[in-house]
């Protein structure tokens, strides 16, 4: 097949065919498998553990035993010490299909200092998940998200720091997603990039990488850092024992598809440069992590060395071929690949100390991750059915390992390890450039105490406002979020769309009958009645254009918070209660389902609405009962009286006449409705009424008792609940009508009636539940 490939590659070449954006790649020979690659069945002697319940484990978290990883599905899985496989993410897990359909696919996982996951999709990009709940957040969205005008797509790998303060991550390729990443290889295309999230946020620290996979931050992170700042010049061998970050300097370790690993080093506030750290590896590198010893496990998905050559090592001067391999689907190219399975043990140097092969790929054929812990390798996959288990007495110890002091020894602290390092590489420096070290190292032990505590409690601020905005407003995730929208959307399609409304309140008034008395004329249940009646009506078109505008909210907390409370605020003055809020919740949620379900509402939409209306209703009682607790100031009730004489004294009844032309008909107008006999008598009746409330503040009780007494009064004529509501609207129309041309109706006179005229409603209101005065 190969020769057939090579010839046609030949003659398109001859005939000057397009390439496309396939590259030369020059790699160094394979390497031959002597010393430390000699050859040995020690991986394929590891056990195949949760055999079936878990496909494609690609990372691996362990955890006393317990491993936490992600599956070709999408799901975020935790696998118990007997084998028992417990879903953690999504939740609904039933709404994962394929891999990438709905719920993507998790690569890279890592614990944070919270003990919560921190899990890269490489279609959604990454979250942090609580294993011991379920909840997540977005950290980033990788299917929106640019950085210099290019996607963040396809995260490949995390690594966090200790602190939980950096998040550093890979993406492959800012062409091509993951379903294409046989493509990134073949083309050698190099659009990869490795970013930083910290609290100033995202940024891009080096870019034009080749399939950038694994991310690993090693040990000792503060040395970098300080020698570094102290301006102490070492070789790349050093820096690379020193590894990763710190307050004011980084050092990591990455892999890329030309199998090599990079060092980078980078002040948080610039751009990396890039030294190598490991070349010319015996595969296609996958994920590289810390052991316990301080050395490097490094998982390569596929095999090669000299006797076993890849695709790049035999084609990668011929782009013509590797053309022509592009137009292959995955399948096809992974059937051609090698079944040589390895990994390899690097010591702090880069060095490779001892390999862990399976020749013939009996039990892996290819490696994503090696997790060692507690004297056991736990191996994952990108394809294999279950989790290899592989302790380390099966094989035996390197001649030579880089050793990292232990936490509790006297190299430690900072100064310590600068000794030890300086101890190792005492020919390299000059006596005077060791004690100007020292002093200096001094200093910025002292500078970097002080700005890590400003940072802490910068940080430590931030995230709990952050915390409290999203246990606020409890906001469901993306993949509910889409699945109300969604179904939304077909529910607007109805034909009848008020009737559908209308039996949202049908089925409330059925489960709660006292809703009904917050409406003008309403006293059935009948669904033809609901609908011929003028004054719901109103109602529903109002309904439906705010629950529209609510759910077209849910990807925007900020906004969403605001809209949902102000509604619990408003009908506080309506007199609703916690039952009523519950009941029209669920109606909604009935009606929805009653008209979707003979199209089609299975049981993850249903779940997901629930998740939103629950969310929806602890918000909308925030809001209401804030606004139970609102009390009108001093300075307001002053602005109150003053406001009301003014419009009493100022052209006698039209002004206050003008409120009934707001409730009655947009089309009346003050003047005439003066004309009307019964209407003077309501004018002067409200006026008094009005007139013998505002009078008594500062009083602010006398006045609610008085307000409370009239509500009680009105229950004899049938007032509805909703009058209040009109009225005290009205009001402020009339207000703003007669007193603004006049300049005595500025924004804290409209806001102090606002909350007056919301307690007195709430007073109102209680009167009226009261019933009629005897």
């Amino acid at each position: 097949m190969a020769q057939a490939i090579a010839g046609v590659a030949a003659l398109l070449q001859n005939l000057q065919v397009p390439i496309g954006d396939v590259q030369n790649v020059t790699l160094p020979s394979p390497p031959t498998l002597t010393g430390p690659l000699a050859e040995n069945t020690y991986l394929a002697q590891a056990e195949k553990f949760a055999v079936g319940k878990v496909k494609g484990p690609e990372s691996l978290v362990v955890v006393d035993g317990y491993i936490y990883t992600g599956v070709s599905n999408g799901l975020v899985v935790e696998v118990t010490p007997k084998g028992v496989v417990n879903t953690l993410f999504p939740r609904n897990s039933y709404v994962c299909g394929q891999e990438g359909d709905v719920c993507g696919r998790p690569l890279g996982m890592r614990v944070n200092n919270r003990r919560n996951l921190i899990v890269a999709n490489a279609y959604n990009g990454i979250y942090e998940i609580d294993p011991r709940t379920g909840r997540y957040q977005l950290l980033i969205d990788s299917k929106t998200r640019l950085v210099n005008n290019k996607p963040v797509k396809f995260i490949n790998d995390a690594a966090i720091t200790k602190d939980g303060r950096a998040l550093y991550f890979t993406s492959s390729s800012s062409k091509y997603g993951r379903s294409d990443y046989h493509k990134i290889i073949i083309e050698g295309e190099t659009t990869g990039r490795l970013f930083r999230l910290d609290s100033t946020g995202l940024r891009e620290l080096v870019s034009d990488l080749g399939f950038p996979n694994g991310v690993q931050l090693g040990r000792m992170r503060h040395l970098c850092s300080l020698l570094k700042a102290l301006g102490v010049e070492f070789s790349v061998f050093v820096f690379s024992r020193l590894t990763t970050r710190s307050q004011n300097f980084t050092c990591i370790i990455y892999l890329t598809a030309d199998s090599r690993l990079w060092l980078e080093s980078a002040p948080p506030d610039k751009r990396g440069s890039l030294d190598v750290f490991a070349q010319n590896l015996p595969g296609f590198v996958d994920n590289i992590r810390l052991s316990p010893r301080g050395t490097y496990w490094v998982a390569l998905s596929r095999g090669r060395h000299a006797d076993m050559p890849s695709i790049l090592d035999t084609y990668g001067d011929q782009p013509h071929v590797r053309a022509i391999i592009m137009q292959m689907t995955p399948e096809e190219i992974m059937a051609q690949a090698s079944k040589f399975g390895i990994i390899v043990e690097l010591d702090a140097d880069g060095n490779i100390i001892r390999s862990l092969q399976d020749p013939n790929g009996t039990v892996f054929h290819s490696v994503s991750e090696v997790a060692e812990e507690n004297g056991i390798l736990y191996i994952g996959s990108f394809d294999q059915p279950y989790v290899g288990r592989l302790p380390l007495t099966v094989f035996p110890s390197p001649e030579t390992t880089t050793v990292t002091p232990p936490a509790d020894s006297s190299f430690t602290t900072a100064l310590g390890r600068l000794l030890e390092t300086v101890r190792k590489t005492m020919d390299q420096l000059p006596l005077q450039t060791i004690k100007d070290a020292v002093i200096k190292l001094v200093r910025q032990l002292v500078f970097a105490k002080i700005d890590a505590k400003k940072m802490e409690e910068t940080n430590s601020n931030a995230k709990a406002e952050v915390q409290t905005l999203r246990d606020l407003i409890g906001l469901p995730g993306p993949m509910e979020v889409a699945l109300v929208q969604s179904t939304w959307q077909r529910f607007l399609e109805s034909p009848n769309l008020t009737t559908e409304f209308s039996a949202i309140f049908q089925r409330m008034f059925q489960m709660v009958p006292t809703a009904m008395q917050a409406f003008r004329y309403v006293n059935s249940t009948d669904l033809d009645s609901l609908v011929a009646n003028k004054d719901l009506q109103k109602v529903v078109t109002m309904m439906m254009s705010e629950v529209n505008a609510t759910l077209q909210l849910l990807d925007q907390p900020q906004a969403l918070i605001s809209l949902i409370r102000s509604h619990g605020a408003r009908h506080a003055t309506y007199g609703v209660t916690r039952q009523w809020e519950e009941t029209m919740l669920n109606a909604i949620l009935y009606a929805v389902e009653t008209k979707l379900s003979p199209s089609g509402f299975n049981q993850s939409e249903k779940n997901a609405w629930r998740s939103v209306l629950d969310m929806l209703g602890r918000n909308f009682r925030q809001g209401l009962e804030a606004e139970l607790s609102v009390l009108p100031t001093t300075q307001q009730m002053e602005l109150v009286k003053t406001s009301w004489t003014d419009i009493v004294l100022f052209q006698k009844e039209a002004p206050i006449a003008s409120l009934f032309s707001f409730v009655e008909s947009a089309k009346s107008d003050a003047d005439n409705l003066l004309l009307n006999t019964a209407m003077q008598t309501h004018v002067k009746k409200f006026k008094a009424a009005m007139t013998s409330v505002v009078d008594l503040l500062p009083n602010l009780d006398a006045a609610g008792q008085m307000m409370q007494s009239v509500g009680s009064r009105h229950a004899n004529y049938g007032v509805k609940q909703m009058y209040i509501m009109t009225m005290s609207n009205a009001i402020i129309y009339a207000l703003d009508l007669s007193l603004s041309a006049r300049g005595k109706f500025d924004q804290a006179t409209r806001e102090a009636w606002t909350v007056f005229l919301g307690a007195m409603s709430r007073k109102f209101t209680e009167g009226l539940r009261q019933g009629p005065v005897p």
